[in-house]
């Protein structure tokens, strides 16, 4: 499901800006997160541990470049791609996991990196203005209130 969703929004992407949505980085082993880790290309809130990240599930993308938040938003191209993901890749089950700094997703924010949710949860989180952490620890609190 993940890859036709992909493929899909890849075409409407390329048809919207005339160039290929670029994924510069798909599926990761544990070692070769290990290895970014030992590298030192990997802090803390930066990206996960070994068996820790999205990527391990098959489910996450990293999209032209990954660097810091900063330095993406000021390549203009970029900042327009990431625009109009936002407001289309839910309709392609997609969702940028890190959006609101440590405080909330434990991570920096990652304009660059997207996770595949389906349709109807990327649009439900798209709708409700929240990260995918965000709604795991409602839904949580949610049931735990519930039983109560």
């Amino acid at each position: 499901d993940a890859s036709d969703s992909l493929t899909r929004l890849s075409r409407v992407f390329e048809k919207e800006f005339g160039r290929p949505l670029v994924v510069v980085s798909g599926y990761r082993s544990a070692n070769y997160q290990q290895r970014l880790w030992d590298l030192g290309r990997c802090t803390d809130t930066l990206c996960a541990p070994p068996w820790f990240s999205e990527h391990q599930l098959g489910l996450a993308i990293d999209i032209f470049e990954a660097t810091t938040e900063k330095d993406y938003l000021a390549n203009r191209a970029f900042a327009r791609y990431l625009n109009w993901l936002e407001e289309h890749a839910h309709l392609y089950g997609f969702h940028q996991s890190y959006q609101k700094w440590e405080r909330v997703d434990a991570y920096e924010v990652e304009p660059w990196h997207w996770r595949y949710l389906g349709v109807s949860l990327a649009t439900e989180l798209h709708t409700l203005n929240m990260t995918y952490t965000e709604y795991i620890e409602f839904e949580s609190m949610r049931k735990f209130w519930n039983l109560y």
